[in-house]
């Protein structure tokens, strides 16, 4: 039996924050084996810009764009929520520094995680847990 669906997302969560968090030089294996072979990643700038990411390259893509953007960015989840096996809504806190700007940017977000045989099928971002709900099913 795979991973519950929410560790999995959990542990992406914690991957992702030591690499733009820490400043590891590289998202490395363990992150990209958390995700299926070719995965939809829809991140936050897809709100305003229309971004998304899929195939087989849609983690290294969707982390190489992100290091361009951002000096650092941590995602903080206050809430965790199983909506079944499969789909996990995450609430939470997007923290990051711009690049070139060295500003700090503050968001409140929500993200839908489908997780099939314990690896993300696919990854959508949404401005309120609401919304992350609704397109949950719920």
């Amino acid at each position: 039996m795979s991973e519950p669906a929410a560790a999995v997302v959990l542990r992406a969560g914690e991957l992702f924050g030591r690499f733009f968090g820490d400043g590891e030089p590289a998202a490395g294996a363990e992150m990209r084996d958390l995700f299926a072979p070719e995965p939809l990643i829809i991140p936050f700038r897809a709100a305003l810009e229309g971004t998304q990411y899929s195939g087989p390259s849609a983690v290294d893509e969707f982390i190489a764009d992100s290091r361009e953007s951002w000096a650092t960015l941590r995602f903080h989840p206050a809430e965790v929520e199983a909506i079944d096996e499969e789909t996990v809504v995450v609430a939470g806190d997007l923290v990051g520094t711009g690049h070139e700007t060295g500003a700090e940017t503050k968001a409140k977000v929500a993200l839908m995680f489908v997780v099939h045989d314990g690896r993300i099928q696919e990854m959508r971002t949404f401005l309120s847990k609401c919304d992350a709900l609704e397109a949950a099913g719920q």
